[in-house]
């Protein structure tokens, strides 16, 4: 039986930002090994998107970065220059080989290319069973290749449909990304963003709230709809199209404090109910775990008292039963604010809820209470 400190199962943005955090740490000469099942390709197909005023282990990777946002609705449209905040992309494939030349500089760092069976634990160690290769075990393993089952999954999640935008003309601005544009969606909470990757092509992305069933079988003609009237592009064409559906769990990570299995990543609920992303938050619980061990010798640490628990249920069922109330709700947080760096941190929850109130006085409550009794 084949033993380490730590054993990663999974090397997309959790398990690659994880190991990235270690060898940065005083853990850096750890026995770690990483499974992955995939080899020779990207092991995973994503284009992160997030904004951030700091620099992370990805930083070097990022392909664009965008210093304006705009935000439209059908009765609204607004362009916000940011101040410190920067909104950035990153492709799945850019990530992948920026982490693979880095951890495979280390030689205490172990990859194997195989499928994660099964894990195991008893009371001072966890293993996991690999198709191939055997049973490996650790103090510590981190999953983010399946549902926590301790966390039961709700059926309700983001479904996101992707293109790629061309045009035969210089039509985007590679400093401006649309990040929240209501027009000419679905009748569910749903609203387009486009990531310039150059004057001529873009990223874009159709988000829905709703349940896996409810997909639209027609996201592609809503696509076509919105590029021709709101974004006046009647010659662009979509490629390369792709879909994807994550689940909100009931629970934000709440993790067992006695298992030595670590769930991560979205599969761990690490995804912001109130925006949809989850870079930063993956990002963020990497570094309080690393430093948690670094410490205490335990990934576990007090759960980040910023986060908005009862809002955030009281939105998705606001998004559920009411969408276009709760899509007036989000252009009036830009609306009403002239601090848009200040607005994507309360969409990120960066600070207790209460440093946010200047932000939503002026905005009416009476929604969100109701959804929330």
């Amino acid at each position: 039986m084949n033993s380490f400190d730590i054993i990663i199962a999974g090397a997309g943005l959790a398990g690659t930002a994880l190991t990235l955090e270690l060898l940065n740490s005083p853990l850096r000469n750890n026995k770690i090994l990483v499974v992955e099942q995939k080899q020779g390709v990207v092991p995973y197909d994503r284009t992160w998107s997030y904004w951030t005023v700091k620099k992370h282990q990805f930083s070097k990777a990022v392909q664009e970065r965008y210093t304006s946002v705009t935000v439209a609705s059908d009765e609204y449209r607004q362009t916000f220059n940011l101040r410190n905040a920067v909104l950035e992309r990153i492709s799945s494939q850019s990530l992948f080989f920026y982490a693979a030349k880095r951890i495979g500089a280390h030689k205490n760092v172990t990859v194997i290319h195989d499928r994660a069976e099964s894990f195991y634990e008893d009371m001072d160690h966890a293993g996991v069973r690999l198709q191939k290769s055997g049973m490996f075990i650790a103090p510590w393993v981190f999953d983010s290749t399946s549902v926590n089952t301790t966390l039961p999954s709700n059926p309700f999640g983001v479904l996101g449909w992707t293109w790629t935008v061309r045009t035969k003309t210089n039509a985007f601005d590679t400093l401006a990304v649309t990040l929240f544009d209501f027009r000419n969606t679905p009748d569910s909470f749903s609203f387009f963003y486009i990531l310039p990757v150059n004057r001529k092509t873009a990223l874009l992305t159709l988000t829905q709230y709703g349940y896996q069933n409810e997909a639209q079988g027609d996201a592609k003609q809503f696509a076509m709809r919105y590029l021709k009237t709101a974004q006046n592009l009647p010659g662009a064409t979509l490629e390369n199209g792709s879909y994807g559906f994550i689940p909100f769990l009931n629970h934000h990570h709440d993790r067992n404090p006695s298992s030595h299995i670590v769930p991560i990543g979205v599969k761990a609920g690490l995804m912001n109910s109130l925006s949809s992303y989850a870079f930063t938050e993956i990002m963020a619980d990497t570094e309080r775990m690393v430093e948690a061990m670094a410490q205490h010798k335990r990934p576990y640490y007090p759960r980040h008292h910023t986060h908005f628990p009862g809002i955030n249920r009281a939105m998705r069922r606001l998004i559920r039963q009411n969408p276009q109330v709760a899509k007036k709700m989000f252009i009036d947080l830009f609306k009403l604010n002239s601090n848009t760096d200040e607005v994507l941190s309360f969409l990120s929850q960066d600070k207790p809820f209460m440093e946010y109130f200047p932000l939503v006085r002026h905005m009416n409550p009476f929604p969100l209470l109701a959804a929330a009794i």
